[in-house]
């Protein structure tokens, strides 16, 4: 088994300098730069956020009962959004 140990120092400019290790030695010390997301892509992943944490709320009393069935939270529309917003960088 490999553990990859990534390390990230934030930039004065928008974005991280990444280190990557692994411990067996399958390859060498990767260094890199990643720049920080796009407004699309941030305003998505803080709305999945926002989502995935009321679902907790309702998680919680889902536990005490049993669902009759089972409904996705996600539209369609929002997985195509985040898909052409990933694909189209």
């Amino acid at each position: 088994m490999s553990i990859v140990k990534i390390k990230l120092l934030e930039t004065e400019a928008s974005g991280f300098y990444v280190t990557l290790t692994a411990n067996d030695g399958k390859f060498d010390s990767l260094d890199g730069f990643l720049p920080a997301l796009p407004p699309e892509l941030e305003s998505s992943l803080s709305n999945w956020q926002l989502a995935y944490n009321q679902l907790e709320k309702v998680r919680k009393i889902s536990t005490r009962i049993s669902p009759k069935k089972t409904i996705s939270f996600s539209s369609s529309e929002q997985r195509k959004l985040v898909k052409i917003i990933l694909i189209n960088g």
